[in-house]
């Protein structure tokens, strides 16, 4: 309590913007409830109120904790702030460049080689910085953070292979647009790791919080099959072709979409605010991309993708990359309280995803109508029957669950 009188008595919140940690665990810190937390979490507090560390640790000693402090698990203070800072710089001026580049060098085979190993190059870097992130929780022995930063290291290490296959068939193999699916392969498998740390994060902090995991399941299934329907729709009304392999390359920009949906959920209850943020523009970033590469995909005299394309594509890397540094560990349980009252939050999330059910339902039978014998017709039918199951399942297991808690 000196030291934060000492240090002008900042906010709680104040304090938690300096850690890793929430404003509900840092109030801990300050009452008999310290003798009750792990080190790193009180040696971070003491940190963002320029205490003494030395006496820090003593008094936290005394008051009944002990154990060594594992120096790789003291969280960061104002480090996140000038990474962020940083690497908004990095990204502007890296885009700037590669436009400028794009403008000034005709030769096209130099900017898909610049184009195409950036990609790679800020990937892999996100992907060790998850994996760091990932050791460095375990050795805390933290595992549902473990688990968190490792569902980002899958997702982004199979992101960039994907890449590295691609560059390796357009730079080294010049194929204009690489054939066969290595490398789809990859891309396609980003959205199961970063959509696994997502659903643990969501549900942790999101509107998903007051929700058990079937309904969470459910409404999730109603929000991608609302965006998979925008896609088709949006290359219908082009009038590109869409079947065989475009409808299945419309899976990247729902995933993408999807995701940053995802990111954003804990935004919406007040929690991880920056991070939100980030997280979820470095996925739009992907998604405008990977929408342009459907596009282009379906068009069938596009003989060869243009750099510009991957404009998006370099932006979610090095976005990814700057939330890779700022993550925030997740909560010890219990999980924090809500900040809205619980009726607010389940009418929220109820509401979206019924609108999200109904625009679904909408896209799939304008599909139905216009291609009705075709393969997007198949598509526009299966998404129908799909949506109306996981809203009615959704709406049967809110009444149980209301039934059970003694609502009705």
């Amino acid at each position: 309590m000196d030291a934060r009188r000492a240090a002008g008595s900042p906010s709680l919140r104040t304090i938690a913007a300096r850690t890793d940690y929430s404003h509900t665990t840092v109030a801990k810190a300050f009452t008999d409830a310290v003798s009750t937390m792990s080190w790193p979490v009180v040696a971070a507090v003491g940190v963002a109120v320029d205490a003494d560390a030395a006496l820090t640790r003593r008094l936290w000693s005394q008051n009944g904790a002990s154990g060594p402090v594992p120096v790789d698990t003291i969280p960061r203070t104002q480090a996140p702030t000038a990474t962020l800072v940083a690497w908004c710089g990095l990204l502007l001026t890296g885009g700037v460049a590669i436009a400028v580049m794009q403008a000034v060098d005709r030769n096209v085979a130099h900017t898909t080689f610049v184009t195409d190993l950036v990609q790679a190059v800020f990937a892999a870097i996100a992907t060790a910085a998850f994996v760091r992130r990932a050791h460095q929780a375990r050795t805390a022995g933290e595992r549902r953070t473990t688990a968190f930063f490792a569902a980002l290291a899958a997702g982004t290490l199979a992101w960039t292979a994907g890449q590295v296959a691609w560059f390796v068939a357009r730079n080294l193999d010049h194929q204009p647009i690489p054939s066969g699916h290595l490398h789809d392969v990859g891309f396609l498998l980003m959205p199961v790791g970063v959509g696994v740390a997502m659903w643990m994060r969501g549900g942790d902090y999101g509107l998903t919080l007051a929700y058990r995991p079937w309904q969470r399941a459910l409404s999730l299934v109603c929000m991608a099959a609302a965006t998979y329907a925008a896609m088709i729709l949006l290359l219908t009304l082009a009038d590109l072709p869409v079947d065989g392999f475009i409808l299945i390359a419309a899976l990247y920009p729902t995933g993408d979409v999807t995701l940053a949906l995802m990111a954003l959920s804990p935004l919406i209850c007040g929690y991880r605010v920056v991070g939100s943020v980030v997280l979820a523009t470095a996925l739009l970033g992907a998604a405008a991309s990977d929408i342009g590469y459907l596009m282009m995909k379906a068009d069938t005299e596009t003989q060869m993708m243009p750099a510009a394309a991957a404009l998006g594509y370099i932006a979610f890397t090095i976005v990814l990359t700057i939330y890779a540094f700022i993550a925030q560990r997740l909560p010890a349980r219990p999980r924090p309280t809500l900040r809205w009252e619980s009726l607010t939050i389940t009418t929220v999330h109820d509401a979206g995803t019924a609108g999200c059910a109904l625009l679904a339902v909408g896209f799939a039978l304008c599909l139905l109508v216009t291609h009705h014998d075709t393969a997007v017709g198949v598509v526009g039918v299966g998404i129908i029957a799909l949506t109306t199951a996981a809203l009615a399942a959704r709406v049967a297991t809110g009444r149980h669950t209301d039934r059970a808690d003694g609502r009705t």
